[in-house]
């Protein structure tokens, strides 16, 4: 995944049709004139491409939202931890001691 790709030289691309911020821009277009609505036509499509990287991240997620792809380091302590339990459980059923008399010792 490639969330750092810089697409900064693309046209920014403009809310769906129907989209609330669509029938916004439209209703502003007929009460500005039109210096106002130039100005308000560029901050409603600046939001909008500003919310991109929302969209991408929440495509990326949809895509794939497994633990090792999003948190790393996390899923590596995660199996670093069930293997040390594993190992603490195996110990605990070869010396007969109870799971918290084990981990006394450590």
């Amino acid at each position: 995944m490639d969330f750092d790709a810089d697409d900064s030289d693309k046209l920014p691309e403009l809310p769906p049709m129907g989209h609330p911020l669509q029938k916004l821009g439209a209703r502003l277009a007929e009460l500005l004139d039109d210096d106002h609505w130039a100005e308000c036509e560029r901050l409603l499509l600046e939001g909008w491409a500003h919310d991109e990287i929302d969209r991408k991240t929440g495509r990326h997620w949809r895509e794939n939202s497994d633990l090792q792809v999003w948190y790393p380091i996390t899923a590596e302590e995660l199996e670093r931890l069930r293997a040390e339990n594993a190992e603490l459980r195996h110990n605990a059923e070869v010396t007969g001691a109870p799971h918290h008399e084990t981990n006394k010792e450590r």
